[in-house]
């Protein structure tokens, strides 16, 4: 019988299973993000997952290199200041992702048969 894992310890798992640079981290972005649909500008990131700016940068600038988040930029309302950085999953890929993982897991379980 399978041992429940929550969403959290999947995501920690497939993180360090593609090798992924502060996977912990990364699995909480990729989490928040699951849990925001239309995405997250990188403030919104930052203060959601109580972590420094500049952390936040470079978990999404990793995951970005991978394809598992996209970036764009997005005007403030009424027009003025700064553009923000839109942050939003890439499903498809972090479904490659799993499947890549998969594929490493049951190479595994055949030598093991």
């Amino acid at each position: 019988m399978p041992i429940p894992v929550s969403l959290s310890q999947a995501l920690k798992s497939l993180m360090k299973c593609k090798q992924i640079p502060d996977a912990d981290l990364a699995a909480r972005l990729v989490e928040y993000l699951i849990e925001h649909p239309k995405g997250a500008t990188m403030s919104e990131l930052s203060k959601g997952l109580n972590i420094s700016y500049p952390m936040v940068l470079k978990v999404v600038n990793e995951l970005e290199s991978l394809n598992v988040v996209e970036t764009s930029k997005v005007k403030p309302e009424g027009g003025r200041g700064r553009a923000k950085k839109l942050v939003k999953l890439y499903k498809p890929m972090l479904l490659q992702l799993i499947k890549d993982c998969k594929e490493i897991l049951d190479t595994i379980e055949e030598k093991l048969s």
